[in-house]
């Protein structure tokens, strides 16, 4: 109540003749200027919504480009068996198994790059002593020079259900079971001539310069 009167006697003072160069409003500034010393600054405690980059910046938050891959991310090569069970037997006394096989083996090759267009030849060579080397897509054995073709970067053998050498067919059968696994030496090359080798022993294949596994 007292800081309005003040307001009001000064004001009368003016129009009584007071010095007539004296304005001052001071004793209570009622204008509607923005120059008030409190005025609406955004400080950073406050509830600012600026683009400060430690507030709500999220130019990289939902960044997924390399989040959810998978997989294996460089030329790569598989070969997974598939055990029946069943162990491949003799049963007509010629010392050669004609039951029990029926394993399967899935080759599956990862080419990123497109290093071989998704075609490759695959052989397989029992290394060990008078092992089988009649599907190593290499030397071969007396008639039996056998290749497997793979076309678009996947291949599944399955193992002859016959047991015999005979009734190989390229691509589709193997003599392998999964028992012979610990002494396969592998080979695969592709439509350039580039060649990789793997498995028990890869000096088997050393005259073709391929490029170790």
């Amino acid at each position: 109540m007292m800081k309005i009167q003040g307001a009001f006697a000064a004001f009368a003072l003016v129009g009584c003749g007071s010095s007539p160069d004296d304005t001052d409003t001071a004793a209570v500034d009622t204008d509607t200027d923005t120059t008030k010393v409190a005025d609406s600054d955004t400080d950073p405690g406050d509830t600012d919504t600026d683009t400060d980059p430690e507030d709500t910046d999220t130019d990289t938050d939902t960044d997924t480009d390399t989040d959810t891959d998978s997989g294996p991310t460089e030329w790569s090569v598989l070969v997974e068996w598939t055990d029946d069970g069943q162990d491949p037997t003799d049963t007509d006394g010629d010392s050669l198994p004609d039951v029990g096989c029926g394993d399967q083996v899935t080759v599956t090759v990862n080419d990123p790059d497109g290093i071989g267009n998704g075609n490759y030849r695959f052989g397989m060579a029992e290394t060990r002593v008078n092992g089988w080397p009649g599907e190593d897509c290499f030397n071969g054995y007396a008639n039996f020079n056998i290749c497997h073709p793979m076309n678009g970067g996947s291949l599944t053998l399955n193992e002859v259900t016959s047991c015999s050498v005979l009734d190989i067919v390229p691509g589709s059968t193997t003599l392998f079971d999964v028992s012979k696994e610990p002494f396969l030496t592998f080979f695969l090359e592709d439509d350039s001539g580039n060649c990789w080798t793997w498995g028990h022993d890869v000096s088997y294949y050393g005259p073709l310069a391929c490029v170790e596994l």
